[in-house]
């Protein structure tokens, strides 16, 4: 193929790619991989309905005295429940908290004091308290809802009270 031929066949690829605009007019190079919806990451592409309601992972509101009153916790303290619950503390609680749960994490020198969560009134609340507070936060503490699945927040209760044993 010569050089001029190339360049007709390039042209009329390029052309296929184009479009007349509906009313007429000028011809534009087509956009629709511009013009299309996007979401961003972890966002859901349809809000649900009004009034609809949760199939999966619904948790009712609860006060935080109810929290801490009524919830038990559904996961046992198995080898495994602990592995996972001390690979998300370190993931989500260590930053302000620090690694032994005593509030000296690197990120928690910058902001007021975060709680020890190994102090006797801590060892002495029930399950439900961290359970609530990692889900919907505090003055200071992100909810952290969003991040982690209720399984998820219970193995970190659990690892929380292997933390607070002497």
């Amino acid at each position: 193929m010569s050089r001029s031929e190339i360049a007709a066949l390039a042209a009329l690829l390029a052309l296929c790619g184009c479009e007349r605009y509906p009313s007429g007019g000028d011809i534009r190079i087509r956009s629709d991989m511009v013009d299309q919806p996007s979401y961003r990451p972890q966002e859901d592409p349809r809000p649900p309905a009004p009034g609809a309601v949760p199939v999966k992972d619904f948790e009712p509101e609860i006060t935080r005295q109810q929290a801490e009153r009524a919830l038990r916790n559904p996961a046992l303290a198995t080898p495994e429940s602990l592995r996972e619950g001390e690979r998300l503390f370190r993931i989500y609680c260590v930053p302000c908290h620090g690694p032994g749960g005593r509030g000296d994490g690197l990120v928690g020198a910058k902001l007021p004091q975060p709680a020890n969560l190994t102090a006797s009134k801590y060892a002495q609340a029930g399950d439900g308290l961290f359970y609530y507070v990692m889900r919907h936060g505090t003055a200071m503490m992100p909810p952290l809802a969003e991040s982690l699945a209720p399984a998820e927040r219970w193995h970190i209760v659990n690892y929380l009270r292997k933390l607070q044993r002497p």
